[in-house]
């Protein structure tokens, strides 16, 4: 049983890292741009990393794959969050 699961989990990852990797960019754009609290992108990455520890875990992707989007992917983030930071700040003012 835990093989079967393991592998639907595999197949789901091989499915859902393209699309919640590509995916991640506009919405974090869409919630920059309209102030949204909806924090969809987070559910995203969170689901992006789950992918990619599974995938990495069964020797699918390799380990500078997945430490060279996490770090594409954090970078983008946390400018986002910087921008998000002064636009707090201007609105206090």
């Amino acid at each position: 049983m835990f093989e079967s699961l393991s592998q639907w989990l595999i197949n789901l990852g091989l499915r859902i890292v393209p699309l919640s990797g590509i995916a991640f960019f506009p919405l974090k754009l869409f919630e920059y741009s309209f102030d949204s609290k909806s924090h969809l992108s987070r559910l995203v990455k969170s689901i992006w990393y789950l992918s990619m520890g599974l995938l990495y875990l069964q020797d699918i992707v390799g380990v500078d794959v997945v430490v060279t989007t996490v770090c594409f992917i954090e970078c983008f983030d946390l400018f986002f969050q910087f921008l998000e930071g002064i636009k707090h700040q201007n609105r206090k003012l």
